[in-house]
């Protein structure tokens, strides 16, 4: 008998939260989901999340990572918007720590990042957004009603709820969103963004409620918010639900 040590790459199939602080107010919270495509190489996807008080971006990108002698290696991300590969911000990190809920990597250039498993707070700041958009649409409804005399309907909830188990994807604006000029804050003056929230509005011309659903955690289960004329956005779902 003899002892044997096994230095095995730790598994990143799944979900996992990476955090940073880019100074000036400027926040970024990244949810990156792996699967498994060869052995030892992953495919992967990037939800990022920029913030600066009120304001934020949205960013998707795919990219493969490959564990090669210790190190993750990524390839070049592909950046939706602008749909184009962007030069890879790290190209390989050493694996410093592994454990089951976290992989803290470190690259000579740009220092030490972690992923972590997440927690269901997580996904809080997602929701935060959701909030955001809904009392803007709930804004544009007022305004074009006070010009127009009447509110409009938007989308339908097949749609939306569709939309939200699909997760982050271009956001396809309603032609009744653009005539009131209201698209997700996090599309910034751009006409092309990521959204992963459904957005559908029922109205008969003198009352409205616009509803919004986000699956962020992609269980299968999407959070519902609502606002109607008189009441700004608020959650119907259980505070569980992300």
């Amino acid at each position: 008998r003899y002892p044997v040590t096994l230095d095995l790459p730790p598994d990143l199939t799944g979900s996992w939260i990476v955090r940073a602080d880019l100074g000036g107010g400027v926040t970024e919270l990244q949810i990156v989901r792996a699967a498994l495509h060869a052995p030892e190489t992953y495919d992967v996807t990037v939800d990022m999340l920029f913030t600066r008080g009120e304001l934020g971006q949205r960013f998707l990108a795919t990219n493969t990572w490959t564990l090669l002698d210790g190190r993750l290696c990524e390839g070049n991300p592909r950046l939706l918007p602008p749909d184009a590969p962007v030069p890879a911000t790290r190209q390989c990190s050493k694996v410093r720590e592994k454990h089951a809920a976290a992989v803290v990597l470190d690259h000579p250039e740009n220092g030490a990042w972690k992923l972590s498993r997440p927690l269901a707070g997580d996904y809080d700041a997602f929701h935060a957004v959701v909030l955001r958009d809904l009392d803007a649409l709930r804004a544009a409804e007022l305004t074009w009603r006070g010009f127009r005399g009447a509110f409009l309907p938007l989308g339908d909830r097949a749609a939306a709820v569709t939309t939200a188990r699909k997760g982050p994807g271009r956001y396809v604006p309603d032609t009744n969103a653009v005539r009131m000029n209201w698209r997700p804050l996090t599309c910034g003056d751009r006409t092309q963004c990521v959204a992963d929230v459904g957005y559908w509005v029922e109205s008969d011309g003198a009352s409205f409620t616009a509803h919004a659903f986000l699956d962020s955690d992609g269980d299968g289960a999407s959070a519902e918010y609502i606002a109607t004329a008189d009441l700004p956005a608020r959650r119907q779902t259980d505070p569980n639900v992300r």
